[in-house]
């Protein structure tokens, strides 16, 4: 008889060893185009030295119920956000689960984790991302389909994404959309490395200055943070334990505040200086005297008293508090040269603070309407209602000074001139379908424009449409082009 061969002894399962991480990669991998257009002066480069729906019915503003304050709808869409990040987090623990379970029993397909950024890909269309580094899980495909803030640059549209934590970079010549910060999941990393690789919370705005840097408003991590033009990611403003709350109109080091409540709206001047807005304050943190930073409270929101049309010069210069920027509630703020531009959604007007602390209305009467085209601003009704009263980028202005709010119940934009003028800007008052591209744009109708963000040239971009927005382009002689449908 045949005698069989001793069986080999059974060797024990040996444990899985964590890949090693990647060492971080000191510039986005070749071809991933970087946050700026082009290459930033240098005294806009200085460092901090540390670093750290649902949808609510059309009609007025005003109302009852729990939900008819207009900072409602921004809890509820925090409450969501945060609904989906936890759907998604136990999403890729339970595919980690499955993915170890494969190794261990010797399946599988390609060994290794790439470290690059998230591939970029045609706006009409999903594109799948490349493999995060492996400290982080997969982003999700490069899609857009909401949004909170955005800002134009020179070439690019940079938007918030705050339900997937990244900020996009779209090209509105191509359609080209990349990730630009944010690996896909919630939390704070990255300050000092590639901001592809940094993780972020609910960005909920973003802006954009002079020499290209991008600044994104990490709303639920209470920080301002900066992408320069090499793609590096850095806390410029928050981090600290000194409430803003209790600032008075002394200013304060940037980064040794706690932005708390300061988490809806975000405005970038030419020169790098960041305006934040609370509920009641308006704040600017200037970098020409300290490069690291300085936060100052300039304006006060609320019922406090009426706008005395044309008030005095205000602040630490005379020692008196700090101007009323809104009688109302304080909405949307853009900034030119100083300038603050603010809505003040209870009344339907826009107001500006000039650099000496005088307030003004440029634009309405204080009564709901659409009416005075053609007229000075000042004589002209506004709608300034939406489904989101406090949200992000309802206005814009350019280099010239011409402003641009949106009207979103009348289905349309208004553009003020620096004259003081109002005049149609998009839309032909009647919500429905748009007409071609090519048609002048004052003559289409939109479904609902939410958004609006403009370059510093006057090329101005609309997001038509609370939910899944389509992104339009008008240029300088009002033509309309579709960028995003």
């Amino acid at each position: 008889p045949v005698t069989p061969p001793p069986t080999p002894p059974i060797r024990p399962l040996q444990p899985l060893q964590p890949a090693p991480p990647s060492p971080p990669a000191a510039h986005p991998a070749t071809g991933v185009t970087t946050p700026a257009d082009h290459a930033a002066p240098s005294h806009l480069t200085g460092r901090p030295a540390t670093a750290g729906g649902d949808s609510q019915p059309s009609g007025p503003t005003t109302g009852s119920g729990p939900d008819a304050h207009p900072f409602a709808l921004a809890q509820r869409r925090s409450r969501r956000r945060r609904g989906y990040l936890a759907a998604g987090v136990a999403a890729v623990a339970v595919a980690g689960v499955v993915g170890a379970t494969v190794a261990l029993l010797g399946g599988g397909g390609q060994g290794g984790d790439s470290a690059g950024p998230a591939t970029a890909g045609p706006a009409t269309a999903a594109s799948a991302s490349a493999a995060a580094p492996p400290t982080e899980a997969v982003a999700t495909p490069v899609t857009l389909k909401d949004f909170d803030g955005w800002a134009a640059g020179p070439q690019a549209l940079y938007l918030a994404d705050s339900t997937n934590d990244r900020v996009l970079r779209l090209d509105p010549a191509t359609g080209d959309l990349r990730v630009i910060a944010g690996t896909g999941l919630p939390g704070f990393s990255g300050d000092g490395g590639p901001a592809q690789r940094a993780r972020l919370r609910s960005p909920a705005d973003v802006g954009v200055d002079a020499a290209g840097n991008v600044y994104v408003l990490d709303a639920d991590n209470g920080r301002v943070r900066r992408i320069d033009s090499a793609g590096r990611i850095d806390t410029v403003v928050g981090g600290g334990s000194i409430s803003v709350g209790t600032l008075g109109a002394e200013p304060a080091p940037a980064n040794a505040v706690d932005l708390g409540s300061l988490a809806e709206n975000l405005a970038v001047d030419r020169d790098g200086d960041i305006y934040l807005a609370g509920p009641q304050d308006v704040y600017r943190v200037s970098f020409q005297a300290n490069p690291a930073g300085e936060l100052t409270r300039i304006a006060h929101a609320g019922t406090d008293g009426p706008i005395a049309g044309d008030v005095g010069p205000t602040g630490p210069a005379t020692g008196l508090p700090v101007p009323l920027l809104t009688e109302g509630s304080l909405g949307d703020i853009a900034v030119d040269d100083g300038r603050l531009y603010a809505t003040d959604v209870d009344f339907h007007r826009i107001v500006v603070r000039e650099p000496d602390g005088t307030v003004r209305t440029v634009a309405g009467t204080g009564q709901q309407g659409s009416s005075g085209d053609g007229g000075p601003a000042t004589a002209a009704d506004l709608d300034l209602s939406g489904l989101d009263l406090r949200g992000a980028s309802r206005i814009a202005v350019d280099d010239a000074g011409n402003l641009y709010l949106v009207e979103e119940y009348r289905a349309r934009v208004r553009r003020v001139d620096g004259a003081g003028n109002i005049t149609p800007f998009a839309g032909d008052g009647q919500q429905g379908a748009r007409a071609a591209d090519g048609t002048q744009a004052t003559l289409t109708r939109l479904f609902g424009p939410s958004k609006v963000a403009v370059t510093s040239d006057g090329i101005a971009y609309i997001a038509d449409g609370a939910a899944d927005p389509a992104i339009l382009r008008i240029d300088q002689q009002g033509t309309l082009t579709t960028v995003l449908d």
